[in-house]
């Protein structure tokens, strides 16, 4: 072939002259290297694993707190409210309702508006 190489490209000649032993070496020397890359590639899938755990419990915390927050801030507002009922001050002063109806809404609306147990998912 006109302008090609005159180097051989004949590297598996290299492989055809090695003994029985020698060939042993390196397919142990092969294996010991591909035993060695799948453990370097568990420890790197535990280290992201462990990485994702640990930020999934840090949004979990966060959740959490928003959710306790959140429900305080209900409770806060039905104890003001039946506060305000005690005391008589509701809307119309001649309602016919008597306390007892207010109170009883008022614990519904708490009972609707609580969070659902986890036990109860």
């Amino acid at each position: 072939m006109k302008g090609g190489s005159k180097v051989s490209k004949g590297g598996k000649k290299g492989k055809l002259n090695e003994t029985d032993q020698e060939r042993a070496m390196r397919l142990e020397l092969e294996r010991l290297q591909a035993e060695e890359a799948q453990r370097a590639k568990e420890k790197m899938r535990r280290a992201m694993l462990k990485d994702r755990l640990a930020q999934e419990e840090k949004y979990s915390r966060i959740n959490r707190l928003k959710i306790l927050n959140q429900w305080r801030k209900l409770m806060r507002l039905v104890k003001v409210r039946a506060a305000g009922l005690t005391r008589g001050q509701h809307s119309n002063p001649t309602c016919p309702l008597s306390r007892s109806l207010h109170s009883t809404s008022l614990l519904w609306f708490v009972h609707a508006h609580r969070p659902i147990p986890l036990s109860c998912v």
